[in-house]
């Protein structure tokens, strides 16, 4: 059952129940000014209802400006289902998501996020036509896996050019937290550039498996902030950038996959003040949302049309660090307000 409820935020806020199957989920629609909603669907053990929904209004804000960014005809949204795979069934609560996505009649098209495997996007398509999910069998290119990981990697390198002088990476120290997915191919590419790696993920196979792979160095979820490396690449969940880490990271450039690394927006600023370089994450992981935009906007042959897009998204970033570097501010300020900008020219 959808209910909808109130917010002054978004366009629309869902509320997702399924009493047979214990669900309740929340989808939220940041705007449609652009066009349908893409939007990641997240399967994780919250800790109550409203760190739930807070995190689908947080996820989808992000969402929208991803698609601004790449000044893609979409808006952003997020879909999440409070689950814990430890104790919990998640089969029958996938077929109620997918009905509410169904429901919702292409304002929604769900994407892949943190828990959604494979398996639970194939549920999801027995359910609903409105799925953004692109695979290695229906792409000419690679999976939006891939060209998020491409995506940080370039940023990366964009980055250190800025921040060190030589976009160069060899020799260079990286901490990467979170070694799933993109991290995971995130690190394949940075040791191919002769990067020395740290890396740490709650998952003790994941983690032992990327030391090995990778003859990274082992560290924490909690303390790898504070290594001193000369990147950090945050690419596991939101939040990690807050008052409590800023003081002692160890890096002096920021640059990861995952979304919502700041706590506060200000925390920008703070970063700024200690002389690191913090890349906005909505351009760094912009890559991820290519495919899945490809799908949605019915881009049947979308090799040249994911470069141009890629290529694009470098060239935002280049912009947007060349003219803070000029201003002596933090690129997330100029890039928010860039994106801020845009919005409200979709919206008239």
């Amino acid at each position: 059952m959808l209910t909808r409820l109130a917010s002054q935020t978004h366009e629309a806020l869902f509320r997702v129940d399924d009493a047979q199957y214990g669900l309740c989920g929340f989808i939220a629609l940041h705007t449609t000014a652009a066009g349908p909603v893409a939007g990641g669907l997240r399967i994780y053990p919250y800790a109550d209802e409203d760190a739930a929904m807070r995190d689908t209004l947080d996820l989808s804000r992000n969402m929208s400006f991803r698609t601004a960014a790449l000044d893609l005809p979409l808006g952003g949204g997020s879909a999440v289902m409070p689950f814990d795979p430890s104790r919990e069934d998640i089969q029958g609560r996938l077929c109620a998501m997918g009905r509410a996505i169904e429901a919702l009649e292409g304002q929604f098209w769900a994407t892949n996020d943190i828990g959604a495997c494979e398996n639970a996007m194939a549920q999801l398509a027995a359910e609903t036509r409105f799925l953004a999910t692109v695979d290695d069998s229906e792409a000419d290119g690679p999976p939006s896996v891939r060209l998020a990981a491409a995506s940080t990697f370039n940023a990366i390198r964009i980055g250190a050019s800025y921040r060190f002088g030589s976009d160069d990476l060899a020799g260079r120290c990286v901490a990467v937290q979170g070694v799933g997915h993109v991290g995971w191919d995130l690190c394949l590419l940075l040791r191919q550039s002769g990067v020395n790696l740290v890396v740490a993920d709650p998952d003790p196979v994941l983690l032992t498996g990327a030391v090995h792979a990778f003859g990274a160095r082992m560290s924490t979820p909690r303390t790898i902030c504070s290594t001193t490396v000369d990147i950090l690449a945050p690419c596991s969940v939101g939040g990690v950038i807050n008052a409590r880490s800023i003081p002692s990271i160890g890096a002096g450039l920021i640059a990861g996959a995952a979304i919502n690394q700041l706590d506060r927006e200000q925390d920008a600023d703070s970063l700024h003040e200690r002389g690191i370089l913090y890349l906005p994450d909505y351009l760094v992981n912009g890559g991820g949302i290519i495919q899945p935009a490809s799908r949605i906007l019915g881009i049947h042959d979308s090799a040249d049309w994911t470069n141009r897009k890629m290529a694009e998204l470098f060239q935002t970033l280049q912009s947007i660090l060349s003219a803070a570097k000029a201003a002596n501010l933090s690129p997330w300020t100029l890039s928010n307000r860039m994106i801020r900008d845009r919005l409200r020219t979709y919206a008239g």
